[in-house]
Parts: C-alpha cells; sequence; structure tokens
C-alpha cells in the first residue's frame, strides 16, 4: 500500500512537472515572439488614428513631416521611437487565436489605430485595444490576422500624442560642419563669427581668433532652442515686427537661417523669419543667445604651462617671496630659505590657469589708469626656454565685485575680473613656507 502510494505521488508530481515544462515553454516562446518584422528604410509614411483625430506623417529623405491635420517638421527622434516601439514589440501571451471576442478586449472599436505604409499596395496596421486588468500591458490585433495577443502598455502612448506633439520643437537644426557664419545683434550690439578653415575667427567688432569651444557651444545652445507653445498669435502682437535679438546662421550651401526674438513680460517669443509662425520659448532662450563678442574670445589670463615653470616671485609692499623649482620640489630662496610648501604653490599656479576674465579693455592708452605698476600686487614667473619673465599684475578695483588684471603676455589688453583674484595670492612673506600657519590677514 505505501508503495502504491509513493508510486501514485511520483506520477502526478511527473504530469504536473511535464505541465509546467510545456507550459512554460510555449510562454517563453510567445514572449521572444516579435509581432513585426519592420525595415524602417521602407515605411515611407505612418496614419495614426485615435477617436476622430487623424495623424499622417511622411518620410521626407532622412527627415519626416506631419501632412495632415497641420503641415510641420516633424520630430525625428519621437517618429523613431515608435518605430523601434513597433520593431521590437514582442507577444507576452496570445489569449484569442482566433479573434473571436473582440470586442470584449476593445478591439472591435479599437482606442487607436497605427498603420505603417511602405508603398502603395503595402501596410502593417495594429489595433490597440483596452489595457489588461494586471500588469502593464495591453490588448492589440495586427489588421492581417486575427489573433489578439497581449503586449507592453508603452505602444498606448502614440495613439494619445496631439499632432503638436510630433512637431519639431527645435527652431534651429544645426550642425557645426554645415555652418560658414554666425551673425548676432542684440541688445549689447553686433557680432560677426566666420570659419576659416578649422577655426573660427571673430570679425566684429574685433578681428582676433574665436576660441572655438565657445563657437560650438553657441551652436549647441541656440541649436537645442525648443518652443513651449504655440500660441497663434501675429508677429506684431508678440513684438517681433521689431525683435530685440536676431541670430543669422550662414551655411555652406549659400542658405541662411534667420531666428528673431523678442521678450514681453516674463515671456520670450521666436519665429523664423521667413515662416513667420510665432512660438514661445523658455526665458532662459534669450541668454543662450543673445552673445557678446567677449563670450567667443580667449577669456583666460594666465596662459602659461605649469611644467615649464622654474621659480616664482610674489612681490607687494611688504616684500617679496621668491620660490625655485629645484627638480620637482619647490624651494624658497628669498628671506628665510627652506623647502616650500608644494601644495599651495602648485594650488596657486592651477587656479591661475582657470580664471577667466568677464571683460576685456583692448589698447588700453595708459596702463597707470587702470592701477597697473611698478607697485601692483604681481607675479613674475621665470619659464624654461626663455630669458623674458611673464607678469601677471593686480589693477585698481572697477567696482565692489571687478578688478583689472594685466598680463605681459597680452600686453595690448587689460582684463576685467572677480576680485577675488586677489585672494589666489599668497598673504602674506611666510605662507609658502612648509609647516608655515596661514595669516588670514593680508
Amino acid at each position: 500500500m505505501r508503495i502504491w502510494k509513493i508510486g501514485a505521488v511520483l506520477l502526478v508530481f511527473l504530469l504536473l512537472l511535464s505541465y509546467y515544462l510545456i507550459y512554460e515553454k510555449k510562454e517563453k516562446a510567445a514572449k521572444e515572439e516579435r509581432l513585426f518584422d519592420l525595415i524602417w528604410e521602407k515605411i515611407d509614411s505612418v496614419d495614426i488614428e485615435s477617436g476622430k483625430e487623424r495623424i499622417r506623417l511622411r518620410r521626407e529623405g532622412e527627415s519626416w513631416r506631419i501632412t495632415d491635420p497641420i503641415d510641420a517638421t516633424a520630430d525625428g527622434e519621437v517618429v523613431a521611437d515608435l518605430l523601434t516601439t513597433m520593431k521590437l514589440m514582442t507577444v507576452k501571451k496570445v489569449v484569442d487565436e482566433k479573434g473571436e471576442n473582440r470586442s470584449y478586449y476593445g478591439l472591435d472599436e479599437p482606442q487607436g489605430r497605427i498603420k505603417l505604409n511602405m508603398g502603395k499596395d503595402s501596410a502593417i496596421e495594429l489595433r490597440i485595444g483596452k489595457r489588461s486588468p494586471v500588469g502593464y500591458s495591453v490588448y492589440v490585433m495586427r489588421g492581417d490576422e486575427g489573433r489578439i495577443v497581449l503586449v507592453e502598455a508603452g505602444i498606448e502612448q502614440y495613439i494619445r500624442k496631439r499632432p503638436q506633439d510630433w512637431r519639431e520643437k527645435r527652431l534651429l537644426l544645426l550642425k557645426e560642419k554645415d555652418i560658414e557664419s554666425i551673425k548676432i545683434k542684440g541688445p549689447q550690439g553686433r557680432v560677426l563669427v566666420e570659419r576659416k578653415g578649422d577655426e573660427w575667427e571673430l570679425v566684429h567688432p574685433i578681428k582676433e581668433r574665436a576660441e572655438r569651444e565657445e563657437v560650438f557651444s553657441y551652436i549647441y545652445r541656440v541649436g537645442g532652442i525648443r518652443a513651449v507653445e504655440y500660441p497663434g498669435i501675429s508677429m506684431k502682437e508678440a513684438a517681433l515686427d521689431r525683435p530685440g535679438l536676431e541670430i543669422e546662421i550662414g551655411l555652406k550651401n549659400g542658405e541662411k537661417k534667420h531666428l528673431i526674438m523678442a521678450r514681453k513680460g516674463k515671456r520670450v517669443y521666436a519665429a523664423l523669419r521667413d515662416k513667420g509662425e510665432v512660438v514661445r520659448v523658455e526665458e532662459g532662450a534669450w541668454n543662450d543667445a543673445a552673445k557678446r563678442a567677449i563670450d567667443f574670445r580667449n577669456r583666460r589670463i594666465f596662459d602659461l604651462d605649469p611644467e615649464r615653470i622654474r621659480s616664482i616671485e610674489i612681490v607687494k609692499g611688504y616684500g617679496k617671496i621668491e620660490v625655485k623649482k629645484e627638480g620637482e620640489r619647490w624651494k624658497i630662496v628669498s628671506r628665510s630659505q627652506g623647502d616650500a610648501d608644494e601644495g599651495r604653490v602648485s594650488a596657486f599656479i592651477v587656479r591661475l590657469k582657470g580664471w577667466k576674465a568677464d571683460d576685456i579693455v583692448d589698447n588700453p592708452k595708459s596702463l597707470e589708469k587702470y592701477g597697473i605698476s611698478d607697485r601692483s600686487l604681481r607675479a613674475i614667473f621665470h619659464v624654461d626656454g626663455s630669458d623674458e619673465s611673464v607678469i601677471l599684475s593686480i589693477g585698481n578695483p572697477l567696482n565692489k565685485d571687478k578688478i583689472y588684471v594685466w598680463t605681459s603676455r597680452k600686453k595690448d589688453k587689460i582684463f576685467i575680473t572677480d576680485k577675488r583674484v586677489e585672494e589666489v595670492f599668497p598673504k602674506n612673506p611666510d605662507e609658502w613656507m612648509k609647516g608655515a600657519k596661514n595669516d588670514k590677514k593680508r
């Protein structure tokens, strides 16, 4: 009797195990099955229906356009997201092999349809029905087959989008390699930057090499200006008939893109001049676009290679502190001699190297006018390969926050920078002595 019971239990176990393995195999196969086998390049248009809303997207070369119910450039990234979702869509579960209960699953009158058209005679349609009672899933059916399956509910977001959601929000689609010139006309004057081979040149209001990184940054920021609202107002109502800011981007093919902007209260409106449609953009877009010439210039005050510096003299009314590099170590060679605190000396050089000007005075007639003299707080650097020392001199304060700075490396310029640059200098003659305590009083 006991053996019979054991055999019966074992038989039941084997039956359950077999059922489980077969069921799991089917479930796994279903989960791995993709609903569509798509080739993106063959899709030339997309139709999306939801209730009474109808949206058509049409491919135009490498980009997409909304052709119904409005005519506007489509956001290629959003379209790509839809096609990717469709391509990677996998079947979670087959719930009705023959599609006999369409009404129950909300597929007789689906909440939405997505149709991918491939030429005149070929199309793929997805019907989207109700949500599953459990799990993040939705019932769907391919238009060319009867079965009803469960898929991830993320596909629903695309039938809920309004026409404006499919629009390209960026006003200027820019690639640095295609740009030949940037012209800015704003409240602080005019700026013109032009490409010169692989580099950029500031042409107006001063002629000098532009900082390539700053030009790249500007292109990235202006190219990223996006519409946040389509208010449906006229150019005059948005004050764009007299724009406060104009940006003209010249392209290699001779085309020019002309963005105009205006402030009205706390709102910033913008438009492409040739299109004339007014959009509202984020308030920060104004600052991103309204750059001055200084923003494209080399504003780095101190540009010495730290590895080439062999000695430093700090000179002020209290006297002089001088350090000299011996091998990899710094030594104090003025007043009481000894080892220098290498960390403080290195920090001094690094902090100066990172300092940038807020503005530049070109061709100053008199250095004394700006407080630059032999009595100024200054640092004198002696470098490898040069008999001429490099001087960095702190001048008079411009106001409570800004101060004038001059360097012999750029004799024809006075830099205006943050007054805190003074704090980079040692505060007393012995501060750089190894083991010395800081005296915070200057």
